[in-house]
Order: structure tokens, then C-alpha cells, then sequence
């Protein structure tokens, strides 16, 4: 009887794995990670854009080398996805360091099983890399550290033992193009610059 028992488990067990979606979460040379706007201490590795022409594993402007990057923020990715774009949640979380970098601006791949996605259908998925120092590219970006985020985009996760790539496999329809990561000063960091400015003509105008 208990041997009865362990095996109808072990086949449920194995049955719901099958059932959940399975896909690839990476990145390849039409989806690299590059830096757009910088915080001043990495000026030098930014000047990313969406644009992939030119593309190359070494020259891609604002492909990110690996983090931590000069200025200390270390970056994570993060992929969500649902069965629609209303009920996407997150899935994992990637700490980009020195580990788990391909080449310069890809990520090495990683095998994910999907949690509320079924293997077999169409599902929804959005890719965010931000500053790991917080909870999600929103935080990051309110606080005016690095985020980015992809499109929505679908594919149709792995219903067995594949794990198709999320931007080249499962019918994925993740447009080509770089995923920008900015970092965009707080609000108030701007009107400190407008103060400053605004302080500036008039002691011109006084002298």
C-alpha cells in the first residue's frame, strides 16, 4: 500500500512538472543588454540605443561588460510571465556579476520552470534589468538608478522537456532590438540643476 502511494505521488509530482512551461531566459545578439544614459562614474561605457545595427559581440555601443560597474550598482535581470499580460508575475531574478555574464552585454542562459504559465500555450513575458539594490525597475527608475524594460511579448513556453529560448524559440514574438538601461536622475535632482541655473542668470544680471 505505501509503495502504491509513493508511486501515485511521485506520478502526480510528475505529471504537474510537465504541466508547467518551461523556457530559456537569455539573451542573444539582436536583444543585448546596453547603457543608454549613465550615472557619471560609468560615462564611459554608455551611449546604448535600441538600434541593432552593427551589432557585434565586441562593439555593440553601451554592451555591458559585467557588473558591478565603476559606479558600484550591481544589475539584475528579471523575467515575468502570465497567461496575459494581466496577470504577469515575476518569475526569477538573474544577478548579472562576473559569473553570469556570456560576453559583453548577454547574459548566460538559465532554465526556468514557468509557475501559473502551462507548458503548450501562448503566454506573455516582459524581461527587466535594473540596479539590484531594489525590489523592480520601477523602484529603480523612481529612485533615478539603472532600469530598463522590454516590450510584452509572447511565446509559447516548453510543455515537456524543452525549454525553448525566450527570444529565439516558441514562436517568440520579442522584436530585435537592444534593451536600453538608463539611469534617469530623481526628480529632484533636476530642480536642484534648475536652482542652480536659475541662480546663475541672475547673479549674471546683477553684475
Amino acid at each position: 500500500m505505501k509503495k502504491t502511494l509513493l508511486t501515485l505521488t511521485l506520478v502526480v509530482a510528475s505529471v504537474a512538472a510537465f504541466a508547467q512551461g518551461k523556457v530559456t531566459f537569455g539573451n542573444d545578439s539582436n536583444h543585448y543588454f546596453v547603457l543608454g544614459a549613465t550615472l557619471p562614474a560609468d560615462s564611459a561605457l554608455g551611449g546604448g540605443v535600441v538600434s541593432t545595427a552593427g551589432n557585434t559581440a565586441s562593439g555593440t555601443t553601451g554592451a555591458i561588460p559585467v557588473s558591478p560597474l565603476p559606479s558600484g550598482k550591481t544589475l539584475v535581470a528579471a523575467l515575468y510571465a502570465g497567461t496575459t499580460a494581466a496577470n504577469m508575475t515575476l518569475q526569477t531574478t538573474y544577478l548579472l556579476d562576473a559569473t553570469t555574464w556570456s560576453q559583453a552585454g548577454r547574459m548566460a542562459n538559465k532554465g526556468i520552470i514557468l509557475t501559473g504559465v502551462p507548458g503548450g500555450a501562448v503566454a506573455t513575458l516582459r524581461v527587466d534589468v535594473y540596479d539590484n539594490a531594489f525590489a523592480s525597475a520601477a523602484a529603480a527608475a523612481a529612485a533615478g538608478s539603472y532600469a530598463g524594460t522590454s516590450a510584452n511579448f509572447t511565446m509559447t513556453p516548453g510543455a515537456s522537456i524543452s525549454y525553448p529560448s525566450i527570444y529565439a524559440a516558441g514562436g517568440t514574438t520579442w522584436a530585435a532590438g537592444n534593451l536600453v538601461i538608463n539611469a534617469v536622475p530623481e526628480p529632484s535632482t533636476f530642480a536642484l540643476a534648475g536652482l542652480g541655473a536659475a541662480a546663475m542668470l541672475i547673479f549674471r544680471r546683477r553684475k
